[in-house]
């Protein structure tokens, strides 16, 4: 076997073997033309200018960059068209890489050398109550790390990481996430991150109506701790998203009695129904038996209004119930009675008696005995008219006293005070009588 060489200039030399058995050999050689070649210049810099010491290769060849101004320069001769992939590395620095294609003339790269960057290592503690808490899953910069359970675990560390930013989460099975960021600028860095248990939450339901009628009321306000929301047309208020306790309400409509109360939520959505009292005017007018009396004090529970020139007052936003009332004025004997509101607006009629004795003419009224039984005797009041009004101001007697001496008849009338005037035209006596039985 026997090697040879066939070479010309300008094309590309051949290489081959021919093996001679037993006869002669032959080989036919195609000679390839030289394609026409070019260089590509790999310049290294950082921050733009020349950088040695940087090791490029390209094709399989490699060059280390001079140092100094005037360095940095990688030539790799005699390269046909097409593209070449390159690297370029230097300790301390990030290698680089790249392409360069060759057309039909020379082609450069300009490669800028990044030094790596100083790292340090980045410490998340997660804690409940300040307290160490394992089992927490930390992801930082697409990294996941899980805590250590115990005493002294709750540690994540995340080693070499450049300075800046990086956000990091942090979760566990009935815990909120927690999320934040922490910054490295030239040294280690911390965080630590408080896990807050998940606190179910629940509704409150406010279902109101009116007293006696079970159609829901609309536009109550219910406020709960500042907060107020109107009920819609179907009588219903929802407060949402409330942690088990207690919560004091409070239940406001215009023509309605207010309510205040307290509502409970444990482990579930509660609900509370709302009865609604509606509240109604008392009328009152007073008079003297024949005209009204204006300045009279009527006093219900403490309040007390006063009758105007028509003899009337009245006392609004009265709930359902029975009230004790009394009326007063100069020169008339105080009234006291009770009245009932139930459903609807109520008026009153009140008659005044007029109280002292005028006795001007010496006229000497003697009524005897009082208390009594039923009956009552009257002397010096011949030809005077008597009146007795009972406890609610009607008139139970009206005649004429024609006798110095006269006894009246209460046999058929309730125990109880009575009013008694006696007029001659000119001078009014009054007395309170008591009948008992």
């Amino acid at each position: 076997t026997y090697d040879y060489t066939a070479s010309k200039d300008g094309y590309v030399t051949a290489t081959g073997s021919v093996t001679v058995v037993d006869q002669n050999a032959s080989a036919s050689v195609e000679m390839v033309p030289n394609p026409q070649a070019y260089d590509i210049y790999i310049w290294t810099t950082e921050n733009m200018m020349a950088l040695g010491g940087v090791t490029v290769i390209l094709d399989g060849e490699t060059i280390i960059t001079e140092d100094g101004p005037m360095g940095g320069e990688a030539i790799f001769t005699q390269r046909t068209p097409g593209t070449y992939d390159y690297t370029a590395s230097k300790d301390g620095y990030v290698t680089a890489t790249g392409s360069v294609t060759v057309v039909d003339e020379n082609a450069s790269a300009s490669v800028e050398m990044v030094p790596i960057p100083q790292t340090y290592d980045i410490f998340i503690w997660t804690t409940e109550g300040g307290l160490a808490l394992g089992s927490v899953t930390v992801v930082l910069d697409g990294e996941t790390i899980i805590t250590e359970d115990g005493p002294t675990g709750g540690e994540a560390i995340f080693t070499e990481k450049a300075p800046g930013t990086y956000d990091y989460t942090a979760s566990k099975d009935g815990y909120v996430t927690a999320t934040g960021s922490v910054t490295v600028v030239d040294e280690n860095a911390s965080a630590s991150v408080e896990m807050v248990p998940v606190i179910n939450t629940y509704d409150i339901f406010f279902w109101c109506n009116e007293a006696g009628n079970p159609m829901g009321l609309e536009n109550v306000e219910i406020t709960i701790d500042g907060v107020t929301i109107t009920s819609n047309f179907d009588g219903l208020a929802v407060f949402e998203a409330y942690e088990n306790g207690e919560y004091d309400y409070t239940a406001e409509l215009e023509g309605y009695e207010s309510l205040s109360g307290t509502v409970t939520v444990m482990d579930e959505n509660s609900q509370e129904f709302i009865v609604m009292n509606p509240l109604f005017t008392v009328n009152f007018t007073v008079t003297d038996g024949s005209a009204a009396l204006e300045g009279a004090e009527i006093t219900i529970d403490g309040t007390s209004a006063i009758t105007n020139a028509q003899g009337e007052v009245s006392f609004e936003n009265m709930p359902n119930g029975t009230y004790s009332y009394s009326v007063s004025m100069n020169g008339y004997v105080a009234y006291d009675d009770d009245f009932t509101v139930d459903g609807e607006d109520l008026d009153i009629d009140v008659t005044l008696v007029i109280s002292g004795v005028q006795n001007i003419n010496e006229l000497i009224v003697n009524l005897y005995p009082n208390p009594s039984k039923g009956r009552f005797q009257i002397l010096g009041a011949e030809n005077s008219e008597i009146q007795i009004f009972n406890q609610n101001g009607e008139l139970i007697l009206d005649r004429t006293l024609e006798n110095n001496e006269e006894t009246i008849f209460l046999d058929e009338h309730a125990a109880g005070l009575y009013h008694l005037i006696i007029s001659n035209g000119i001078h009014v006596f009054t007395e309170k009588v008591l009948l008992v039985k």
